[in-house]
């Protein structure tokens, strides 16, 4: 109990201030289609061009005065919000394009006074918001899944269709959600009630977010931490391993009172397109219970995450497969940091 009631500040940090882009879809309106933008900026390959760009149940179009372009909205792999290289000064909706790496990059911003019209972000959410009702991109997921995507939108993941998540701790940077913890569970941690005057409240179940945390109860946790240097999508340096074994070697189950059975060990692991790696080591608690500790480490952008767990040696390859699934369908946002 004591690890899980001192996350509460941080908690109700995240009540107050989470942005917008962290809701639900269910809590915003549709979008009825074909929906039209008019005087869209469009890039790709370093060309930029002017007109207009037409949303359908099918894909993209983009009419130039001179030129169409259309992009089937089964082709798109992601959509993110950022820079693109060669114009780190303005910000872009990004959508990576093709099925498989590398994919081409296209973006699009408003087109109005020089592109510093103000509508870029209001086109990011329209478009998020289409591909959200429409199951595309990184909301394409497979049977039995449902997707999650992180607080700052930089990270999707498919998770199991009954499981849910909870936001465990949050840091703001620059107003952005940029890094903290998201529990997976196959149990909800947070329920909502209702006061007989009709007052909605948040409980969060510590008792089961702590046996979570203990691994004996199933779920996984997402962490966005710091960018350490020699850390990138293209894989780690000597250094760069040096720290990911540092995380595991500081996690709860690798304390001084714990007896290592089976020492950490780092393999390469690819994750959501970048080259990763794979932590796993066992040991032994006080009261003689072996723990399975589990992460895969992935740096893309300014975020180093990692994808963990801690089961009970017993139910490890009944907890691990949740786990691995959902890893495997890792997708990155392509644009640049803001």
């Amino acid at each position: 109990m004591k690890r899980a009631a001192a996350i509460l500040a941080t908690l109700t940090l995240w009540i107050a201030v989470a942005p917008a882009a962290a809701r639900q879809a269910d809590d915003t309106p549709r979008i009825d289609l074909p929906l039209t933008i008019e005087k869209v900026w469009f890039r790709s390959g370093g060309k930029r061009r002017e007109g207009d760009l037409t949303v359908t149940r099918d894909g993209l179009e983009f009419t130039a005065r001179k030129k169409a372009f259309s992009i089937p909205l089964d082709r798109v792999h992601v959509i993110s919000f950022g820079k693109m290289r060669g114009d780190v000064d303005t910000d872009w909706v990004v959508l990576a394009v093709g099925v498989t790496p590398p994919h081409d990059l296209v973006g699009f911003r408003d087109g109005k006074k020089w592109g510093y019209g103000g509508r870029t972000s209001e086109i990011f959410n329209q478009l998020r918001r289409v591909f959200e009702q429409l199951s595309a991109a990184q909301y394409r997921v497979p049977p039995g899944r449902k997707p999650y995507e992180d607080p700052d939108r930089t990270c999707a993941i498919a998770i199991p269709e009954n499981w849910s998540s909870y936001l465990e701790s949050l840091v703001l940077i620059g107003g952005r959600a940029a890094r903290g913890t998201t529990i997976v569970s196959a149990e909800p941690i947070r329920s909502v009630e209702t006061s007989e005057d009709g007052v909605r409240k948040a409980v969060d179940d510590l008792e089961l977010l702590d046996a979570i945390l203990a691994g004996e109860s199933p779920g996984f946790f997402i962490e966005r931490r710091d960018l350490n240097r020699g850390m990138s999508c293209d894989g780690f340096s000597r250094n760069a391993r040096e720290r990911v074994l540092e995380r595991a070697q500081s996690d709860i189950v690798f304390g001084a009172e714990y007896e290592v059975l089976e020492p950490l060990t780092l393999s390469e692991r690819a994750v959501g397109g970048c080259a990763g790696v794979h932590v796993l080591g066992r040991t032994r608690r006080p009261d003689g219970v072996e723990v399975v500790l589990e992460l895969y480490a992935v740096a893309q952008g300014e975020t180093f995450y990692v994808f963990g767990l801690r089961a009970l040696a017993d139910r490890f390859d009944e907890f691990r497969e949740p786990l691995a699934s959902s890893v495997a369908t890792v997708k990155f946002g392509v644009a640049l940091p803001e």
